[in-house]
Formats: structure tokens, C-alpha cells, sequence
């Protein structure tokens, strides 16, 4: 930013030319008028002929000041109102004469219209938004939520709560102050962790302000296939897979626990296999090995969705348990290949942790389980060993 006296005699920012609200390509910007008094007079002609009445007019523009944050709405060229008005000689409140006051009225009218402006124009954007959200596509709908909840922020407005049940839109802007459960529309889960904003910008995107989401897409369970998670850094498509990603920090942080994410970044693409952390800063990215079970992703584990056991095989348990907790899943002889196959399950794990879970159901059973670092071994009673 550069500081100029314009030749119109303005001293403001980079010459008054402003290349924000302007359409076209990036090298479109607009200039300040080449006479603004002339155009106001102009404006103020054609008004007052068509409305046979007396009209001021004020070309206004939005000017930064010396020494203080923020632009405020001043007047350029002006036309049937006075730009000043002279107080000199008069007297104020305590009879003093007044030698040197001469008040702005031309821009405290210009800085008035401003805020009437914005406020006008803040209406019409709350308007279209609510029009968008109402009728935006769908992303998925709030299957658990811890207090205080999910919040949908709005400019100007109060907060609105989501509780479960609500679905979450193309345009919304949520804000999650308590972990949260989404099931995705198009098929698969997200999990928000607390004190996480995004925004929704497609039925399969959303973009990540800060906090950290965790996308959990089970092979086959998405038709159309495309979930992506967009941040500063680059977009991070799902390839079949779970991924975690976290802002924080001005750095970006991809986990890939299962299949392959796509990284879409501005320097090309590339392909981040499960077990491997990516983080993204000021200095490029560095990446390494990570497990994928253990503390990592305990917090996307508590979050996980409910399984229904009741008359099912003791398989399809396992097989859950070993995907929500990245363990592989080994059956350690022909008999537990087996039992796990033929064992209905009844009642059901509600409220249980995966690991709480696992406790319970295999009680009830006569196999055995291990859990060396990075899977889970089920026996059958003849051929377990026991664990120091």
C-alpha cells in the first residue's frame, strides 16, 4: 500500500484506485471520478428534473485516515449542499465565541450514508443467505452432538442452535462447541472435534476455518464417490478412506488412517497413503510415518456410530471394531475363522466406547482376544496362549 496525494488533491490509499466490488479479470479496477463535482451536478440535474424537486447530491467514497484503523465513508464531489458549515462568531453552550469551528457536514453525511449502506446491504445479504440455506443441498444431518452443541453463525444475528436431527446445508456457516456426529448425506460420516468452524460449500466440500474434522468414507459407501475438505493449503479429496484433518497455527494437518487421500494443492497434486502425516506451514510440508491406532484418533473413535449387534454375526463386530480402531483384524485359527462367522450377537452396546464394546460382547462368547500394537487377534479357547 502506497500513500499518494491524488491530482484531485485526495491523499489516500494507492491513489483511490480500488480493485474490491469491481467485476472482471484481476487486472479490472476502478478509478476515481475525473471530476466528481462535475458529476454530481450532473446527477443532481437529471434528478431534479425528473422529480421536480430540490435535491443535494454527494459522491462518496470509503477513505483510510492517518493514524487510525478502518475506512470511512468521506465526500468527493458534492452539489446543492454546503460542503462546510461556518461556525466562526457564533457561540457555544458557555456563550464563548467560537473563532476557529467549521464542521464537516458534507463528509459526516457521507460517513451517515455509509453506515446506511452497509446496514441496507447487510439486510439484502442476510435475505439471499437465508434463501440459499433453505434451499441448499444437503450435506448430512447432526447424528450426535455433545453440549454446548453446534451453532450456525450469521452475520448481524444471533447464533442458531443445531440439534440433532437438523440438517446442514449449502451455504451454512457452523461453529462446533461441543465434538459432534454428521452423517453425510451422499454416505460415510464426519466427525467435528470442539472448537471447530467451517463453512458448507458443496453437498460433498466443506471448508475448514480451524479445528479439525475426521472423514470416515467406507469403501462402497458413496456413490458418488467425491468428498473433499478444503483449507488454505489445498483441497484433500477422500479416496475410499479415513483422514483427519486439522488448522491451527496458520499450518494445515492431513492423518491418513485408511486408504489414500488426494492433495490438491497449488504446486500440483499428490497422494497421501494411510499411516502418514502430512503438515503444511510457512516452511513447505513435512511428512512421516504415524501409527494408525493409538491416542492419534482417540477422539475420533468416541465419536464413532452406533453398530447395531442384535442377531448379528459376531463377525461383522470385529470387523467394525477393527476398522474404528485402525487395528487389523487376525483370526488366529480354524476355529475361530469359525465361531466368529456362526455367533448371532443380542442385545446391544449403546453408549460403549469401541473398547467397552469389544469387553462386552466378547464376555459373552468362548473366544479369546489379544490386542498386540496395531491389531486384534481372536482365538478360540484350544489355542490361545495366555498374555503376560
Amino acid at each position: 500500500t502506497i500513500v499518494v496525494e491524488h491530482k484531485l488533491g485526495f491523499v489516500c490509499a494507492n491513489a483511490g484506485i480500488d480493485h474490491s466490488n469491481v467485476a472482471g479479470d484481476e487486472e479490472t479496477v476502478l478509478l476515481l471520478p475525473e471530476d466528481p463535482d462535475r458529476s454530481a451536478r450532473e446527477i443532481r440535474s437529471a434528478l431534479e428534473t425528473e422529480s421536480n424537486a430540490r435535491i443535494g447530491v454527494l459522491i462518496i467514497d470509503s477513505h483510510g485516515r492517518a493514524w487510525r484503523n478502518g475506512t470511512v465513508g468521506t465526500t468527493i464531489g458534492i452539489s446543492g449542499l454546503p460542503g462546510l458549515v461556518d461556525l466562526r462568531g457564533e457561540r457555544d453552550l458557555f456563550d464563548y465565541s467560537l473563532r476557529i469551528t467549521q464542521v464537516g457536514a458534507a463528509d459526516e453525511l457521507a460517513a451517515a450514508a455509509s453506515l446506511v449502506t452497509l446496514l441496507v446491504a447487510g439486510a439484502l445479504t442476510l435475505y439471499l443467505n437465508d434463501q440459499r440455506v433453505a434451499s441448499g443441498a444437503l450435506l448430512g444431518t447432526v447424528a450426535r452432538v455433545a453440549a454446548p452443541g453446534l451453532q450456525q453463525t450469521q452475520w448481524l444475528r444471533d447464533d442458531v442452535p443445531l440439534p440433532e436431527g437438523s440438517g446442514l446445508r449449502v451455504s451454512q456457516h457452523v461453529d462446533a462447541r461441543g465434538d459432534a456426529l454428521i452423517t453425510l448425506a451422499g454416505g460415510g460420516n464426519l466427525r467435528i472435534a470442539r472448537a471447530t468452524t467451517f463453512e458448507i460449500t458443496s453437498s460433498d466440500a466443506i471448508r475448514l476455518e480451524r479445528g479439525e474434522l475426521y472423514v470416515d468414507i467406507p469403501p462402497g459407501s458413496r456413490p458418488s464417490a467425491r468428498f473433499t475438505v478444503i483449507t488454505s493449503d489445498g483441497e484433500f479429496d477422500h479416496v475410499g478412506t479415513q483422514f483427519a484433518v486439522a488448522v491451527a497455527n496458520r499450518q494445515t494437518r492431513l492423518r491418513v488412517r485408511e486408504g489414500t487421500v488426494l492433495w490438491r494443492a497449488a504446486n500440483g497434486d499428490s497422494r497421501v497413503e494411510a499411516g502418514t502425516e502430512v503438515t503444511i506451514g510457512t516452511g513447505g510440508a513435512q511428512r512421516r510415518a504415524i501409527p494408525t491406532a493409538g491416542r492419534e484418533w482417540s477422539w475420533a473413535e468416541s465419536l464413532a456410530p452406533e453398530i447395531d449387534i442384535e442377531d448379528r454375526p459376531l463377525r461383522e463386530f470385529l470387523e467394525w471394531f477393527s476398522r474404528e480402531t485402525g487395528r487389523k483384524l487376525e483370526l488366529a485359527d480354524d476355529s475361530a475363522r469359525r465361531q466368529v462367522g456362526s455367533i448371532r450377537m443380542h442385545g446391544n452396546i449403546r453408549g460403549l466406547t469401541a473398547m467397552e464394546a469389544l469387553s462386552a460382547v466378547m464376555a459373552s462368547t468362548t473366544l479369546h482376544y489379544e490386542l498386540p500394537e496395531g491389531s486384534i487377534r481372536v482365538s478360540s479357547a484350544s489355542e490361545s496362549r495366555p498374555t503376560s
